[in-house]
């Protein structure tokens, strides 16, 4: 029997190939395998400068602490401000941004990521933290519906790799039927890695299976751009308002088509 690979390099080629990158303007913006409370992916904005790079959350994390109710008193900005500093990071208009050079781009980057992670867990100091988010409120309407629902489901695609969707809908057998993504933003780096998720795994589920991308109405409508991207992939987008349809295409075994 082959030894088991180094977990180092096995969890670097993995953190490489679930990441992705794309150009907006003069940012490069990196989507990152990290999941924040609504289930969607962190993603730091690189722009080169005169002398280096700056790097930027883009004031995300502060917005989500805002939606959660966490108010910018002085006491709590005092407490976003001090958790930035610990990982040698600074805030700046409600973004959480660093300057490196090349030799410190990497250990910057790292320090922005766990910025971001630190300070979102911030939204434990307001009472509507205990409110329950997106997804759960996703699973709470799945339970009503005829079929067994199975939380955080691992399906190996084609590729034989290992794809996680957020829920599936079972049949008699215990086997996924309707695989679905709840998404609380609808970038479209989140919708792609659903499509193809979605695009590796569909080949191995059972005839009439489909798969559902669920939208928090407050991201409702995406981009024109993001649902053909949905729809030409064979993925049924339905915004929160809208959840009763994914009760209605399962009766018409329709959840591999698309719809708005």
């Amino acid at each position: 029997m082959a030894p088991p690979p180094e977990p180092l390099p096995a969890y670097l080629s993995w953190l490489s190939a679930s990441s992705t990158v794309h150009q907006a303007g003069d940012w490069v913006v990196v989507t990152l395998p990290f999941l924040d409370r609504h289930n969607d992916h962190l993603q730091i904005a690189v722009r080169e400068t005169g002398d280096g790079y700056h790097l930027s959350d883009d004031v995300y994390i502060r917005k989500d602490l805002d939606s959660a109710g966490l108010e910018p008193t002085p006491q709590r900005q005092e407490l976003v401000e001090g958790t930035a500093r610990r990982f040698g990071v600074r805030m700046h208009a409600g973004a959480i941004v660093a300057e490196a050079g090349a030799a410190t781009l990497p250990q910057q980057f790292h320090a922005v990521l766990q910025a971001m992670l630190a300070i979102g867990h911030l939204r434990a100091n307001t009472r509507k933290a205990t409110e329950s988010p997106f997804p759960m409120q996703v699973r709470e309407y799945l339970k009503t519906l005829p079929l067994p629902v199975r939380q955080g489901v691992l399906v190996i695609g084609r590729s034989g790799r290992k794809h996680r969707f957020d829920y599936a809908l079972l049949d008699a057998k215990g086997e996924p039927v309707y695989l679905i993504a709840a998404i609380g933003s609808p970038v479209r780096e989140r919708l792609r890695k659903a499509v193809l998720s979605w695009n590796d795994v569909r080949a191995r589920q059972p005839v009439g299976a489909g798969m559902f991308a669920r939208i928090a109405d407050a991201g409702w409508p995406p981009a024109p751009d993001r649902l053909e991207l949905c729809a030409a992939n064979g993925v049924r987008v339905i915004p929160w308002s809208q959840r009763e349809a994914i009760a209605a295409g399962r009766d018409r075994g329709r959840g591999t088509d698309a719809s708005e």
